[in-house]
């Protein structure tokens, strides 16, 4: 006891407290998408897995984490088994994510199921400069031809 209130004195003195906690089920779903872990994530849901669980520190869904990290089975996978295509973490859907990552081939599978960028203008501009930044001309085409459609449907 006497241990631990010293170890509580110590943290409120230096005043940094530094927070472990174990991966929830949430977390390792969407861990296991970001790494491409395909049969972790066929396993973890047959569990009975949440297929648009949140991570807790950025609210990336496991297609975001795979759309992101170039998984292009796991997004296939995830997609097919009825993940919402469409949920936003911070800065965007994951069609939103491959694009900004130049996964194209994710980027046009992710498009032909019904993803959207979901971007304000401020967005979809940072998008585009940051592929003309990095010579993504076929992208930066597929990224305007669908702004557009999205901003049409809003009219």
């Amino acid at each position: 006891m006497v241990k631990i209130i010293s170890a509580l004195i110590a943290i409120a003195v230096i005043g940094v407290v530094i927070v472990i906690y174990p991966k929830s089920g949430d977390e390792k779903i969407v861990s296991m998408a970001s790494d491409g872990n395909l049969n972790g994530l066929k396993k973890n849901l047959s569990e009975g897995g949440n297929l648009n669980a949140r991570a807790f520190d950025d609210r990336k869904t496991p297609l975001i984490a795979a759309s992101l990290n170039g998984h292009l089975d796991t997004v296939k996978f995830l997609v097919e088994s009825g993940a919402d295509i469409n949920l936003r973490d911070g800065g965007g859907t994951s069609l939103y994510w491959a694009a900004f990552c130049g996964r194209t081939e994710i980027f046009q599978y992710l498009l032909t199921h019904g993803a959207k960028l979901d971007a304000d203008k401020e967005s979809r501009s940072y998008l585009i400069r940051t592929m003309q930044d990095k010579g993504w001309t076929s992208l930066i085409e597929a990224v305007k031809a669908e702004s557009q459609l999205e901003e049409g449907a809003e009219k």
